[in-house]
């Protein structure tokens, strides 16, 4: 066989690693050299550096060995066995090979001690010996047997024998070892048990959900993460996206609003769309999903979810796999007695952190300096009396008696203690014939911001049957409502609360002595940036109602006797009905109460016929082959209606105000679609995967409606050649590539088609209404597609307790849809176009640990990847495209070839001028005075303007990770997770209003360290105190732009099962309390609430990353009871 550079490399070092702990070499371990000094040190300490330098490892019991006693241990240059007999011979210890380990034993035992069992138990009766070997009759060194349903139990000694007293004869040996299945045996009349352990394939079996189907995980040569429904527990969320956070490579899912139900930002490799969506497409049960709305699937009723994330994986879904693919697997019935499932959960919620802002005391101080600078730079004198200023730089008497002031601290104002609870009950059991699964669930989460809330009612009805031997179907029925309360809240700074309880300064009074809401000009306080949050959550105020039913159905047909040629029918429908209104009373001066009330609904269905082909030859050929055929039809109408005028708060209804405007729209799409998958394996050794689809979509142009997607895959399990057959540390090796070639078309309804928009012109003295071109028509408008390779490992070693898996990827998004612009002579200001191009590539790990086995378990799962994301193409002159996520600012983002989608564009902030010489001795702005900001002169033209604004940073991380430990011990079990992002900074567009140091608004506290004078420069960092925002500080700059890196300790949960002799009498199964916390603690040095926020005013892919008063995440506490019969 011929092996390439590759192939030999990775044979060399998966067989030298394997070949230095192999037992046949046990005599080559005991020569190698050891040189060690050690002075009364723990015997723990001087084992491990032994096994470092001899690359051993030693195990013993700690019931026997006293690992903590100090030693004293001088060898050079000494064999690993005199070192040995020199360390453990004073101690009465004794070694012994075994299993590529060294084992330790006190001299004095030759076997195993007799355990017998606890005090409290009966008298032992029966004492049984035994040996346990594996498969092949090696035996097994350190299994764990013990006594089922008490704590009595011992471990194999090196010659695989144990011995051990049980009660009496009814007793039950559970035999477990890690990498090999556990194994039962009732004593009986036996006193020896010999007993054989199989290996733990199950890993290597496990199925795999896929497109339109599934795969050994073995045979996987894709890009896929599987998640079980285990790692979903613990996460007290509304959306399963959420549980989802930090637990797979390439995945990052951001938290980008804390509000109850808030949707949150997924993205698979990458950000590849400059205006089209860059969400995965979803599957729930085979169904894509037209409409988001993961909060309205309930988490309980999820068995596992599936991460296709290359193109490989996600070309079988052709022109909606450019951003990977979700395909979630709700749980099924199965035969035999019913099994019920009860579990709840109740806790609170609380602002996990508070902004540094300034007290009264120091906010008068610096409203009163702002307005003498501003007064003072306008020629005017700091002891002039209000009498000779114009009213903008008069000083209000009611700022200079403090006795007056409420203190208010609006951030207390408005957050509270919020409580959270979830209840579930389901049921599943059935027959041969017919198997089911029935839920429903309650989940209630109040919002930590005052009248906020989301609601769902959730069921599900899962039906698994077999009409007769050769006729299968699946029916499968999901209705859920929620109710979200929503206010004006955040997102929206001078109109929202968040950024109003930042804005206000402490010294106003929340309500009038008669509860009514006060105004503050009545105090003298003229900003008009600023409102009462507590008013605005009170007086402007909504709700979405929500109705969201999927239902399909599924039938196979075994055409031929042998069913290796199946017939399958699936259809379903996804209807979402959504009632939306808020209302607004007089908050803002000079508004009458008015509202908006809106209706919507979409309705999807999908119909698809597939045909799959499996055969066997030779026992070492298989092939399966899958063709299909899909139609995909969705439609949807929105209605809207605004009013105002109402006479008062008391009736809120439409026909209690003014209509003042009214629209309704209508739009659909459609999906044609022919694919086909073939697969083929030979000796369980090497395997080939091709897929092909061809979608024909009614989004875009008439000569471009069809596409073409492929793709290829193969891999080679290593493991199962001869030069690696007989490695016992290697479980599985593959090695795997793949190339494909996806579409994205998640972009808006008609782009293609000319469209008309509504218009009107005078005609003699009436108004008349008329249809005008709005767009023009593009006939070649066509997909975006995503070409991507990957090559990836997947690595099982040491009997399952090590396993890896590393993907190396690059894909490339061509033919971005970008609006160009065009002659205004037209009436059109631009054109949808095919024209721009982007680059992700990096890097995924994951790693999965067992760490510790037996009594004490320890599981360690990390997982850590990066990720570059680089413009290749924009337009036909390559023109940058400049962003903004807040109008004031005049361009905040820049899109341009060689960068990152939307990085952040502004001045170089450099520090504070502190002097007038300063300032003469360096390109400057005629207004800048001491304590304004020092621009960097980036064109070099010796000025300061426009031109020097400059690409300043991105919103893409370095990389990220997350790391998961489950610890068990007895009945109790412990997770702890930590998830971490890192390189990434963030725009803070709140400070443009709270840390520009106006005097207006209150500010960050960070303007305690403001400059003053040239003998009070503060930290150099701050401007100064000045009602007239002059200069560029209200522009972009690195000055707003802050480092947003962070370590979370996202989830601890603690939970403890009791023991099933408590549970008997009360007919319960198993039954088990949980305690959770979640966002508990936040390392990061970014200044506001959540450094993954991402919010502004117009939230699209060319401006992320820009916080702009955004809702707070909040800290969990609940308790939780579940409880099985």
């Amino acid at each position: 066989m011929k092996i390439s550079f590759i192939q030999l490399v990775f044979s060399v070092v998966f067989v030298s690693l394997a070949y230095a702990s192999h037992e046949g070499r046990a005599q080559e371990v005991m020569d190698r050299t050891i040189t060690l000094h050690a002075e009364r040190v723990g015997l723990q300490k001087v084992l491990r550096q032994l096994e470092k330098q001899a690359a051993v490892k030693f195990a013993y019991s700690p019931k026997n060995i006293q690992a903590d006693r100090p030693v004293t241990l001088h060898v050079s240059a000494k064999t690993l066995s005199e070192t040995l007999q020199t360390l453990l011979g004073p101690l009465g210890i004794s070694y012994q090979m075994a299993s590529g380990r060294i084992l330790l034993l006190p001299q004095e035992e030759s076997t195993p001690p007799r355990t017998t069992a606890s005090a409290g138990e009966p008298k032992p009766a029966l004492a049984i010996r035994g040996t346990v070997s594996d498969d092949k009759g090696e035996v097994l060194p350190g299994v764990s047997v013990l006594v089922k349903g008490s704590q009595a139990g011992t471990t194999t000694d090196g010659k695989g024998y144990y011995q051990l007293d049980v009660p009496d004869a009814t007793a039950t040996l559970v035999f477990s070892f890690v990498g090999y299945l556990s194994r039962e045996v009732m004593v009986g009349s036996k006193t020896t048990l010999d007993v054989a352990l199989s290996p733990d394939t199950r890993a290597l079996e496990e199925v795999v959900v896929v497109g339109y189907g599934t795969q050994r995980k073995k045979e996987l040569t894709s890009a896929v993460t599987s998640v079980n429904r285990a790692k979903l527990e613990g996460f007290n969320v509304s959306s399963f996206s959420e549980a989802l956070t930090g637990q797979v490579a390439g995945v990052q899912i951001s938290q980008v609003n804390g509000g109850p139900g808030a949707p949150l930002n997924v993205r698979i490799r990458g950000t590849g769309s400059i205006t089209a969506g860059n969400n995965p497409l979803y599957v729930v049960d085979g169904f894509p999903l037209n409409v988001e709305g993961l909060s309205n699937l309930n988490t309980n009723d999820i068995e596992s979810i599936e991460i296709l994330k290359d193109a490989s994986a996600t070309a079988i879904y052709g022109s909606r796999g450019a951003n990977g693919v979700v395909i979630v697997t709700t749980r099924r019935g199965t035969s035999g007695k019913p099994r019920i499932e009860f579990s709840t959960y109740t806790g609170i919620q609380q602002l996990s952190k508070k902004v540094d802002v300034l007290n009264p005391d120091e906010y008068v101080e610096l409203a009163i300096e702002a307005v003498q600078n501003a007064w003072v730079d306008r020629g005017g004198s700091p002891s002039d009396p209000n009498s000779a200023r114009p009213a903008l730089y008069q000083i209000a008497p009611y700022f200079l008696a403090p006795e007056q002031w409420t203190r208010t601290d609006w951030q207390d104002e408005i957050y509270r203690t919020a409580p959270i609870s979830d209840y579930n009950l389901s049921a599943a059991g059935g027959s041969d014939k017919i198997k089911y699964m029935v839920s429903a669930g309650y989940f209630d989460q109040r919002g930590i911001l005052l009248n906020t809330g989301f609601k769902r009612y959730s069921a599900r009805l899962n039906l698994d049957g077999a009409l007769t031997d050769r006729v299968r179907f699946n029916v499968n029925f999901s209705p859920t409502y929620s109710v979200s309360d929503k206010v004006r809240g955040d997102g929206r700074w001078n109109e929202g609360a968040i950024g109003s309880a930042l804005a206000l300064p402490g010294i106003f009074p929340v309500r009038n002595p008669d509860g009514s809401y006060p105004s503050f000009l009545d105090f003298g306080y003229n900003s008009s940036a600023a409102y009462n949050p507590v008013s605005l959550l009170e007086q402007a105020r909504g709700t979405d109602k929500n109705l969201r039913l999927i239902t399909n159905a599924k039938v196979s047909v075994d055409l031929l006797k042998d069913k290796n040629l199946t017939y399958t029918f699936n259809t379903g429908v996804d209807y979402n009905a959504l009632e939306d209104a808020f209302y607004t009373s007089v908050i803002f001066p000079g508004n009458l109460p008015g509202g908006e009330f809106g209706t919507s609904s979409n309705l999807n269905w999908v119909l698809e016929n597939t045909l799959s082909y499996s055969r066997e030859w030779f026992s070492d050929h298989r092939l399966d082959v899958l063709v299909g055929q899909s139609a995909q039809h969705a439609m949807g109408t929105d209605s809207r209606i605004r009013t105002n005028n109402y006479p008062n708060d008391l009736v809120r209804t439409l026909n209690a105000g003014q209509i003042v405007s009214g629209t309704t729209t209508e739009s659909a799409w459609a999906l044609a679609s022919y694919f086909s998958r073939l697969t083929y394996a030979i000796k369980d050794k090497y395997y080939l995967n091709a897929a092909i689809r061809r979608d024909g979509s009614s989004r875009f142009g008439e000569n471009r409606k069809w596409g073409l997607f492929p793709s290829l895959s193969a891999g080679w399990r290593l493991s199962e050649e001869r030069f690696l057959k007989n490695v016992n540390q290697i479980d599985d090796l593959k090695i795997r590539a793949s190339y494909g070639v996806t579409g994205n078309n998640f972009i808006a309804n008609y782009g293609s088609i000319g469209l008309l928009s509504r218009a009107s012109y005078v005609l003699g003295n009436a108004i008349v209404n008329a249809q005008v071109p709005s767009t023009f028509s593009n006939a070649l408008l066509s997909w975006e597609t995503s070409r991507q390779w990957d090559a990836g490992l997947d690595v099982r070693i040491l009997k399952g307790r090590v396993e890896l898996v590393y993907d190396l990827y690059s894909k490339v998004n061509s033919n971005l849809l970008l609006n160009v612009p065009v002659p205004s002579i037209t009436g059109v200001t631009s054109s949808l176009r095919n024209i721009g191009r982007v680059r992700n590539q990096g890097m995924e790990w994951m790693v999965t640990t067992r760490n510790l086995v037996g009594k004490f378990g320890w599981t360690t799962a990390f997982n850590i990847s990066y990720n570059r994301n680089k413009v290749l193409a924009l337009g036909p002159e390559g023109d940058p495209i400049i962003t903004t996520g807040m109008s004031t600012m005049e361009g905040t983002h820049i899109t341009q070839v060689g960068q990152p989608i939307g990085s952040f564009y502004g001045f170089v902030f450099e520090g504070i001028y502190n002097t007038a010489d300063e300032i003469a001795a360096r390109p400057h702005l005629t207004t800048d005075k001491p304590g304004d900001p020092i621009i960097r002169d980036v064109s070099g033209d010796g000025m300061i303007s426009m031109d020097d604004r400059t690409l300043i940073g991105n919103h893409f991380p370095d990389y990220t990770f997350g790391l998961d430990n489950i610890f068990r011990f007895k009945n109790f079990d412990l997770r702890v997770f930590l998830h971490g992002v890192q390189g990434i900074e963030i725009l803070n567009l709140t400070k443009h209003g709270v840390g520009i140091v106006h005097g207006r608004l209150n500010q960050l506290g960070e303007a305690r360290d403001r400059w003053r004078s040239a003998e009070e420069p503060g930290n150099g960092q701050v401007f100064r105190a000045n009602l007239d925002i002059n200069g560029y500080r209200r522009l972009a700059s690195t000055h707003y732009l802050e480092d947003a890196s962070f370590v979370r300790l996202k989830n601890i949960t603690l939970g403890y099962s009791f023991h099933p002799s408590l549970l008997t009498r009360l007919k319960i199964a198993q039954a088990k309390v949980v305690l959770t916390g979640q966002n508990l603690f936040t390392f990061t040095q970014y200044s506001m609430y959540n450094p993954e926020a991402s919010q502004n005013r117009y939230n699209t892919s060319l401006s992320p990353g820009s916080d702009m008063d955004v809702y707070p995440l909040a800290r969990t506490y609940t308790l939780g009871l579940n409880l099985t019969f």
